[in-house]
């Protein structure tokens, strides 16, 4: 990983939010990476997590700095910036691919918190992402300055790799409760070995827990109406990154995972026909036969489709944020429904290339069942559940309100790993 060290302090050097050079490079590093990323990917989902070593390498290429602002360090990536990263990532692993989304997005929180909590998090001399979490409410108390806090929050991923972890609070001792994320020290907590699942085995989406209170000042909280109304204390660091709210940001890139694991199935059923034959059937291999034909022409259509309908989703508020207008619950309910309906489509082309590709699949050590879980387990997100999403976005499109149910996906769907 030497030259991409070297690249990246290149970049260093003299950086503007979101250079388009600084993410063709790391993009190229990425993709460059992906035959690694394939390697480690059953070590992955034995772990449980993503392995140091892949950590340390995107650290190296500069991953973990797309949602840092310039000003701290970083490169301000544009949203289209780092879902392209993602993609490339998923591409290779879909957990890991997982947690570099998780955490990114994470990490662009931080500025939205006072300033005592951004020195103390972007000062920190750490390898790899800084930040995630999960929303869940727990119980915490007021004390002079801040708050006593213990609880457990499941479905926290990247939870193995960051130096804090935001968590769900709520203070029922106040005049009018509502909602808060409290960010915590890795330190202050213990990561659960509970994450035992069908897919996604490598995105570490333990539960955190604080067995004996702790004490969280007043400057590493915030409520969650302030943090998805993206209202500052501070003012915003430089680059069109920053102009995005939470969800708008959160729930529009969250499609390149699947986007990648797709990819990754069609690329690989490629290759794979022209080595496999079909059993029962005379012809010589799996791309002589007319079935194929039909599964190409399908999967080119999905993945056409589902990249199109991906891309536009970020760009479409991308072209908001520059606009500088407020995004509706309309809105909302569109980013989340087309990021839905893209897991939707991976789903279904992880599943035609696994049954395209013969029995022998079902091992442990092939890749096609291992997108087609991933895959899976990526429909089931509370936030990405298709029929629940047609139908929010149904009843914001004819004027209902969705408000109540908006709130209560968003927090526990939205700022952490929380699946269905």
């Amino acid at each position: 990983m030497s030259e991409a060290i070297l690249r990246k302090a290149r970049d260093e050097a003299d950086v503007e939010a979101g250079d388009p050079q600084i993410a063709a490079r790391i993009l190229a590093d990425v993709a460059a990476y992906v035959p690694t990323l394939r390697e480690r990917a059953g070590e992955t989902e034995r772990l449980g997590r993503v392995p140091e070593e892949t950590i340390r390498d995107l650290d190296a290429m500069g991953v973990f700095r797309m949602c840092i602002p310039v000003e701290r360090g970083g490169y301000a990536s544009t949203p289209l910036q780092q879902f392209d990263v993602i993609a490339e990532v998923a591409r290779g692993c879909g957990s890991t691919g997982w947690v570099v989304w998780v955490t990114l997005t994470a990490t662009q929180w931080v500025c939205l918190y006072d300033r005592k909590f951004q020195d103390e998090v972007y000062s920190l001399d750490w390898v790899g992402p800084l930040t995630c979490g999960a929303g869940n409410p727990c119980v915490g108390r007021r004390v002079p300055g801040g708050i006593m806090l213990k609880g457990r929050w499941p479905f926290s991923s990247g939870s193995q790799h960051t130096a804090f972890h935001h968590v769900g609070v709520i203070i029922p001792e106040d005049e009018n409760p509502e909602p808060m994320l409290a960010q915590i020290p890795h330190t202050d907590s213990i990561i659960l070995d509970d994450w035992k699942v069908m897919g996604m085995k490598g995105s570490s989406s333990n539960s955190v827990a604080i067995e004996e209170e702790v004490f969280v000042p007043d400057y590493r909280i915030r409520t969650v109406d302030d943090l998805f109304s993206n209202r500052r204390i501070e003012p915003a660091p430089e680059g069109l990154l920053f102009q995005l709210d939470i969800v708008s940001l959160t729930g529009s890139v969250k499609g390149a995972i699947s986007l990648g694991l797709a990819r990754a199935a069609v690329e690989l059923f490629r290759e794979h026909i022209h080595t496999r034959k079909i059993t029962h059937l005379p012809y010589a291999k799996q791309s002589d036969a007319p079935v194929t034909h039909l599964q190409l022409g399908e999967l080119h259509c999905k993945l056409n489709a589902m990249e199109l309908i991906a891309r536009n989703n970020v760009a479409r508020e991308e072209a908001r944020a520059r606009e500088g207008r407020q995004a509706t619950e309309l809105d909302f309910k569109r980013i989340v429904l087309d990021t839905a309906y893209c897991k939707t489509l991976a789903s279904e082309i992880t599943r035609t290339v696994l049954r395209a590709s013969g029995a022998s699949q079902i091992q442990e050590t092939s890749p096609f069942q291992r997108l087609f879980r991933d895959a899976q387990v990526a429909t089931m997100h509370a936030h990405t559940m298709i029929e629940t999403c047609m139908e929010e976005f149904g009843r914001a499109s004819v004027g209902l309100d969705t408000a109540t149910t908006f709130n209560l996906n968003a927090l526990q769907g939205i700022v952490g790993g929380k699946k269905a």
